[in-house]
């Protein structure tokens, strides 16, 4: 029996990819919804991961990976700017293979799963760098986005850090959530899980301070606080500040 575990928006924590790794030794297929990268302090350890155990087709690229390789530097208004050191250590880390295979990963891919359509993209259909739809949005916005991406029974997305399940314009719409850089308030990692024809969404602790003390040998001071911060406390100030925005 297939089990899919679906990740996304790992951004360089390792213990926290371990964590949901060990949790699920049992899953038959990974799919990932990008930004391999950015903020934690591992970036080429995730990559290094991603490359060995995602098959082609079944990883696209998020907005922080374009940002890691220089792609598109234009951040979007309403977007926090990256801190240029961050994006500093993240370059920094990135070996030649590593920058081929972000090269090499799509925007969008699509296939079949259970006799069903499946897409899957980081941010949304309409805009697969940086589109923004929470699950509270009008039901014929999310109707669009399911045109969009050509009626697939399933669409599976991330970027909001954010995990929900919705049915709207005749699809299921999934996001795992975050597993590096949670921003609702729940600092555990989270992901999906399909198994039997279902979704499930969970959730599992790591060893945050394990990760605060790699982000503590690249970082100093203001910059340290503010990303140790976030990850003890799953981002729920941003979090609430973008949803008020």
């Amino acid at each position: 029996m297939e089990k899919i575990l679906i990740v996304s928006d790992l951004h360089g924590n390792g213990p926290a990819l371990a964590a949901v790794l060990g949790a699920e030794p049992d899953a038959t297929r990974i799919l990932c919804l990008g930004d391999l990268v950015n903020y934690g302090p591992d970036p080429g350890e995730c990559l290094r991961w991603a490359r060995t155990a995602i098959a082609p087709g079944d990883i696209v690229i998020g907005n922080y990976d374009h940002l890691a390789l220089g792609i598109d530097q234009t951040v979007p208004p309403g977007f926090p700017e990256v801190h240029p050191e961050v994006l500093h250590h993240t370059r920094s880390r990135l070996t030649p293979a590593d920058r081929e295979y972000l090269k090499s990963i799509p925007l969008v891919s699509q296939f079949g799963v259970g006799g069903q359509r499946w897409q899957i993209v980081h941010a949304l259909p309409s805009d697969p760098v940086w589109g923004l739809l929470h699950p509270e949005a009008r039901p014929q916005r999310w109707a669009l986005e399911v045109a969009l991406a050509g009626f697939p029974e399933v669409l599976l997305l991330g970027h909001t850090h954010r995990p929900f399940v919705i049915e709207r314009g005749g699809a299921v719409i999934v996001n795992p959530g975050s597993v590096g850089r949670p921003k609702d308030g729940d600092p555990r990692a989270s992901y999906a899980i399909w198994e039997n024809g279902q979704f499930f969404l969970k959730r599992v602790e790591y060893r945050v301070e394990e990760t605060v003390a790699g982000l503590a040998r690249v970082f100093r001071g203001a910059l340290l606080d503010e990303l140790a911060g976030f990850l003890r406390k799953g981002g729920r100030e941003v979090f609430d500040d973008e949803m008020a925005a």
